[in-house]
């Protein structure tokens, strides 16, 4: 999710909490309220969160976009819908592939005053969080398939998983087969 251009900020868990409960993707995309949860400041301007990616880096990271009114966004803006004009072909995919960014130029509503969402999106992350991939894990033997696993909060779990007890060696009759096929 973090895209080209888009700014890293470390905050404290207070701010990282109301980051979070902004998050409005899913309202968003709702085709009969295109609403958004109740935006957080920051820097002077009002910004809600898309989504977070802590599943995928091991860390604890929202994106979010900044809101502006309708009157001010200086480009064509749309709500969330498919087939957008000017996008031909896979729609998600040309959004996902702009560099401001998948919400950019979205448009929302929150009271009686229309806002758009205006990219690049800032990343916001809890700082001081090792990164869990880069951590190594104790292997003891009979488990070198030890490692860190990200469950869905972003916390990283060890897995040992169980082996038979049996380390095997390929014989070398095994390792030609397995080139032979490689190669065809």
């Amino acid at each position: 999710m973090n895209h080209k251009g888009s700014e890293e900020v470390h905050v404290a868990p207070a701010m990282f909490d109301k980051v979070k409960a902004s998050y409005s993707a899913d309202t968003l995309s709702d085709h009969h309220r295109h609403s958004i949860r109740r935006p957080f400041e920051f820097r002077g301007h009002w910004y809600v969160c898309t989504g977070g990616v802590s599943w995928r880096t091991g860390r604890s990271e929202e994106e979010a976009y900044r809101l502006l009114p309708l009157a001010d966004f200086p480009e064509p803006a749309s709500y969330y819908a498919k087939n957008r004009p000017g996008f031909e072909g896979d729609w998600a995919e040309n959004r996902r592939n702009q560099p401001e960014g998948f919400y950019h130029g979205m448009k929302c509503d929150r009271g009686k005053v229309p806002w758009v969402l205006a990219g690049p999106p800032i990343l916001f992350v809890l700082p001081d969080q090792a990164t869990p991939a880069l951590q190594a894990v104790d292997q003891e033997a009979g488990h070198p398939e030890a490692g860190l696993q990200i469950d869905f909060d972003g916390r990283a779990i060890p897995v040992r998983p169980k082996g038979n007890g049996k380390p095997v060696q390929m014989s070398f009759d095994d390792l030609v087969k397995l080139e032979a096929w490689h190669k065809a």
